[in-house]
């Protein structure tokens, strides 16, 4: 009997996560055909239960995600033959630095309950691999704080916030943790070793998929999303934070700085 083959990329955030996942699904025609492809946007139900247990670490928030995550396998009907690939960062939870989240310290509780799951839903087995990305720590600190200033209310400067989340960027940490926690592959890869390479930071990730030699050299690397702003841009962003104004007027005083610099940035 064919045991059903998933490969799991929860994370990390800021460790070119969208950049990935905009390659999958930017190569789908020429992934489809052997792998399913399981990506953030297919499942917004899910993740909000993983953000939720990230922040709660309570039974009920994790049965939650384990449900619906046993819904969208259901729904998937996935044949044997067929792999399937999930990419989505915040199947980790919440970035470290949001709604008091201190670290990654949920996500082996979170992948353990989920390969309970899928257990359940393949019972002629699972061959599944947990493929992680990370960062130098450092660098990924100074990435996180300008996610937060940009999309949230973060009014830390960022030696401030270094400092309070220095554990949160030692990601080679939380994978330790997770191989001790899983009976299963978990490979991880960091971002500064592969933005050169063909495919960019999803070559790796592609590698695991095996394709077929034809389909795998059709494929295109995906541009880079969600790149940092500018210190000065975050500067001005980071004062409107810590300015009254209301949820939406924020938002449109930031768009409004993104537009000003856009329209006076080189070209």
């Amino acid at each position: 009997m064919t045991r059903q083959r998933i490969i799991l990329h929860p994370g990390f955030h800021k460790t070119a996560t969208s950049t990935v996942q905009t390659c999958l699904h930017q190569n789908g025609p020429h992934i489809w055909p052997t792998t399913a492809l399981g990506l953030g946007f297919k499942f917004p139900e899910l993740l909000h239960a993983a953000r939720g247990f990230s922040t709660w670490r309570d039974p009920f928030t994790l049965e939650k995600f384990a449900t619906r995550l046993s819904a969208f396998l259901t729904q998937l009907d996935l044949p044997p033959t067929r792999k399937l690939v999930m990419s989505a960062e915040e199947l980790a939870g919440h970035m470290p630095g949001r709604r008091e989240v201190a670290d990654y310290s949920a996500m082996p509780g979170l992948m353990v309950r989920a390969i309970e799951v899928f257990e359940e839903q393949y019972p002629q087995g699972i061959d599944l691999t947990i493929a992680l990305s990370t960062r130098a720590p450092d660098a990924w600190l100074d990435s996180a704080w300008a996610e937060h200033v940009k999309s949230s209310r973060m009014v830390l400067e960022l030696e401030a916030f270094r400092s309070r989340y220095a554990s949160a960027g030692d990601l080679d940490a939380v994978v330790d943790t997770l191989r001790s926690a899983v009976d299963h592959p978990v490979v991880n890869w960091r971002l500064e070793d592969t933005r050169n390479l063909p495919l960019g930071p999803a070559e790796p990730l592609i590698d695991l998929i095996d394709l077929p030699s034809e389909r795998r050299a059709a494929l295109q690397p995906a541009p880079e999303q969600n790149a940092r702003w500018p210190r000065e841009v975050l500067e001005e962003m980071l004062a409107l934070n810590r300015s009254d104004l209301d949820p939406e007027a924020l938002k449109a005083a930031k768009q409004a700085v993104v537009t000003r610099h856009r329209q006076t940035a080189p070209s």
